[in-house]
Formats: C-alpha cells, sequence, structure tokens
C-alpha cells in the first residue's frame, strides 16, 4: 500500500512499539517479523489500495488505542500507528530517498549512501540550518543560514508589496468609473506613496541596482497624472493557487480575467505573462529585474493592506 526508506538498524519491537500489548497480539502473531520500521519522511501511497483497506480509519484507531492502554502501546509520535495499521504491507525504496545522518550519532546503514544520497536527512535536534557556518560545512551543508534567506525574503517582500500598491493605485479610478480630476489627483498621491517606500527599500539595501533604477522611472513619470486604462489580463491556468489570487486581485480591479482549464503552463511562461501585465501599468522596472523580486512567488500574491483572498 506504500514504499518508503527502510530503517533495518532499528527492530520496530526493541524501538519503536511494545509488541507483547495485548492489540498488539491480537492483530499479528508474530510482530517481531510482521513489523518493519521505515521512515514516513518520504513515502509513495498507492492511493487507491489505502482508501480500499480504509488505513486512515486503522491508523486513528492505533492512535485511540494506545491513548487507553497503560503502559502505552508506543511512544514515538505518528510512525508507529502507520507501521502498525500497513504491517507487512509495504515495499522498500531505495534508502538514498532517506539517507540520515545524525548530528551525535551515526548509523553505518544509512551514513553509507551519504555520498549519493537523493535525501539528506538530519534527525535529533542539532540542524545544519541553524549552525554556524563552518559546523553546517562539516556535515555537507553549503546553504546560507536561516536568518539570513529570512531577512532576504523580507526585503523582497517589501518591494513586492511596494509595487502591487502602486498596481492598485493605478486601477482604482477605472474600477470606479471616474477619472475626474479629484480622483486622478488621489491615484497619484498613492502612487508617489508607493514609489516612496520602493525607493526607501533600495535604498536601505545600499542603494542601487533594479529597486533604485525603478524608483528612479516612477519618479520621472509621476510629474504628470494620467487616467489609467482599463487593460485585458492574459489567460491564467484555474489550477494554480497563486495564479488564483492574481486573477481574484484583477477581478476586484476591473480587468478582465479569461480562465482557462487547461494544465498549468511551465513557471517561465506564467511569470513572463504576469510581467507583461505589469509591464503594461508602466511600472519602468526593467525586464531583467523581473527575477530579482518575483523570486519564485507570484508578484501579486500580496497586497499592501495583506494578503489577497484566493476566490473560488
Amino acid at each position: 500500500v506504500l514504499a518508503a526508506a527502510p530503517r533495518d538498524f532499528k527492530r520496530v519491537c526493541d524501538h519503536l512499539v511494545n509488541c507483547g500489548a495485548a492489540a498488539v497480539r491480537a492483530r499479528f502473531a508474530d510482530p517481531a517479523r510482521a513489523l518493519h520500521a521505515f521512515n514516513a519522511g518520504v513515502v509513495v501511497f498507492d492511493l487507491d489500495r489505502w482508501r480500499r483497506r480504509r488505513l486512515a480509519a486503522d491508523v486513528e484507531r492505533w492512535v485511540a488505542t494506545n491513548a487507553a492502554a497503560d503502559p502505552p502501546i508506543y511512544r514515538l509520535g505518528s510512525n508507529p500507528p502507520l507501521v502498525l495499521a500497513v504491517g507487512e504491507d509495504w515495499a522498500r525504496l531505495d534508502p538514498r530517498w532517506n539517507c540520515m545522518r545524525g548530528i551525535h550519532r551515526q548509523h553505518p546503514h544509512n551514513t553509507a549512501c551519504w555520498r549519493d544520497a537523493f535525501v539528506r536527512h538530519y534527525p535529533g535536534g542539532a540542524k545544519p540550518w541553524a549552525m554556524a557556518p563552518a559546523d553546517a560545512a562539516a556535515l555537507g551543508w553549503r546553504f546560507p543560514r536561516r536568518a539570513a534567506c529570512a531577512a532576504d525574503l523580507e526585503r523582497r517582500a517589501e518591494r513586492g508589496e511596494a509595487l502591487v500598491a502602486l498596481a492598485a493605485a493605478r486601477a482604482a479610478p477605472a474600477r470606479a468609473g471616474d477619472a475626474s480630476d479629484a480622483a486622478l489627483d488621489a491615484a497619484r498621491g498613492d502612487r508617489l506613496e508607493a514609489l516612496g517606500r520602493l525607493a526607501e527599500a533600495a535604498a536601505a539595501r545600499g542603494g542601487g541596482g533594479g529597486a533604485a533604477r525603478a524608483a528612479a522611472a516612477l519618479a520621472a513619470r509621476a510629474a504628470a497624472p494620467r487616467a489609467p486604462e482599463r487593460r485585458a489580463a492574459p489567460s491564467f491556468p484555474a489550477t494554480a493557487r497563486g495564479l488564483a489570487r492574481a486573477a481574484a486581485f484583477l477581478d476586484e480591479h476591473g480587468y478582465a480575467v479569461v480562465r482557462s482549464a487547461a494544465a498549468p503552463a511551465e513557471c517561465e511562461a506564467i511569470l513572463g505573462m504576469l510581467w507583461d501585465w505589469l509591464e503594461g501599468l508602466g511600472t519602468g522596472l526593467d525586464r531583467g529585474d523581473a527575477a530579482t523580486w518575483v523570486d519564485g512567488r507570484w508578484p501579486l500574491a500580496a497586497g499592501a493592506s495583506g494578503a489577497i483572498p484566493a476566490r473560488e
């Protein structure tokens, strides 16, 4: 019913399950032979067989049985009830799909696959992404520390919010159907506020780069207010959650959205469509800047006043 990376170094009856418990003996004639340890972090499920055997309910029964047992049948989280529910109905994956290397203890069965591992698993409380770079490098970790990644994402989010605020300000008069001087002045003020946020973000990073060029271009455009045009958005696949949020944003601000039931296109093509739309609003960004602020996230996923709700 599933395939998983085995844990042959760990005997179920010694480490995971109290095989002497009455409930275990009632289910398995020889628990030590029938039960095998595997890691549930990388698992492939046969969902049809899983449903036919009603194994979700079986897992829940083991959880309830354990909660009522004294002493408990098992003590370690979610893995033991899955092992008990599946029994012998599982297939072995190559150990390289979950190759473990503990910080304080090593298991030769797992560390032998470390160099050629498909997935490296760091068990225990000590994680390399929270360690000093030199210590993390000794464990084969070549990526930035979590704090550095979080700071970079925060800077990118600030820049994205400023761009979305600008787009919303330009769309506001068209949505309201009011192109009066007062409405245009209000929209211009919102655009200048968004511009200021964008320029501040660029200055905080030391100036220069795409954000600074964008701020300069927007400042030149803001000198003369103009009525925003109603533009048709590109076709967005309805199956991509991020694009659904973008479509909801466009709907809210008066743009025509064409939804497609086709499978989502490749990421580059989708980002290209979104970029074309933003370019049409006249943000003043160079096309080469797309990757510096999109960064794998849809550019319209968050607004100036918070997350944009996805709409069915």
